[in-house]
């Protein structure tokens, strides 16, 4: 019995622990103290190489 409700607890840890890391998230500070203004080139180079979701 012991040996089942170890083996039980080792899964559920498991299958936490890929759906915590499923779950995670980058966050992407746009702007800075001049506000939302467009500096030339700045912001085409910044995304080069990440992919935004779209839903």
């Amino acid at each position: 019995m012991a040996t089942r409700s170890k083996k039980l607890l080792c899964f559920v840890f498991v299958i936490f622990t890929v759906l915590l890391s499923c779950c995670s998230a980058t966050v992407y500070k746009v702007g800075d103290s001049d506000g939302w203004t467009s500096k030339e080139g700045v912001y085409y180079d910044w995304d080069q190489g990440k992919e935004f979701p779209r839903r």
